[in-house]
């Protein structure tokens, strides 16, 4: 990377640590450089990275962004959450209904999580956002909350997911709205991951994407219901 890029991987990530809004991108970013640049960005964060989320899963989002596949991004250490967890309201910020996976060497789940997680991305001008650019923010990753994991079961891949705000249904969707669900869609997450130079150290969570839509995280008691796998609670304060 050029010194004028190193700077803008520190910008972009003293925005994100803020809460600021993003410094312009370069015109022209490639995928590949954009990758790159995100690596850059989740080295400057002292805690490091617990593991790897996609995103851009939904296939109406890929086309919008001219994509065929799915993007990744580095979930940050330090930013996992337990069932339960209290966070302070931010403006701008997001909730998906997810699924967090563990999987073998060869991209064969071994078990399953219920999950969410909180994302903002928070560029200066909307003709910022492109696919590069997305990627080149790390996706506006913020934090997750994980529930407990269990083996995973072919089944799980449709199990029905239900997300409540205080009590009233704001999203409903199936585990396989994300990358097809994990049996399908790990195999690629894994080789994508390998290709686009992530660290696959042993034990690493990988989260697959929204099930549905993103939510606007206001205010409120969040409650996931995912059937056989179990409920998850977050409260924005």
């Amino acid at each position: 990377m050029t010194e004028i890029e190193n700077d803008l991987a520190e910008k972009i990530s003293d925005a994100i640590l803020s809460g600021r809004t993003l410094p312009e991108f370069p015109e022209g970013l490639s995928l590949a450089e954009a990758y790159e640049l995100q690596h850059q960005v989740t080295a400057l964060r002292p805690e490091g990275a617990l593991g790897i989320k996609a995103g851009v899963t939904a296939r109406n989002a890929q086309a919008f962004f001219g994509l065929d596949h799915a993007l990744l991004a580095s979930l940050y250490g330090g930013r996992r959450l337990a069932s339960g967890a209290q966070i302070s309201y931010v403006e701008g910020r997001l909730v998906e209904t997810e699924v967090a996976i563990k999987m073998d060497e060869n991209g064969c789940p071994i078990s399953i999580a219920p999950a969410l997680e909180i994302v903002a991305v928070r560029f200066s001008d909307s003709k910022q956002m492109n696919a590069a650019n997305l990627v080149g923010c790390n996706l506006g990753a913020d934090l997750i909350v994980v529930g407990e994991f269990q083996p995973w079961q072919p089944a799980f891949d449709q199990l029905a997911i239900s997300l409540r705000r205080s009590e009233a249904v704001i999203n409903d969707s199936v585990v396989s709205d994300a990358l097809d669900g994990p049996e399908k869609g790990a195999p690629w997450l894994l080789s994508e991951a390998s290709q686009r130079g992530f660290k696959l150290d042993d034990d690493v969570i990988f989260m697959m994407g929204a099930c549905g839509k993103a939510i606007p995280a206001e205010r409120g008691v969040y409650q996931g219901n995912y059937g056989a796998l179990g409920n998850i609670e977050l409260v924005v304060k």
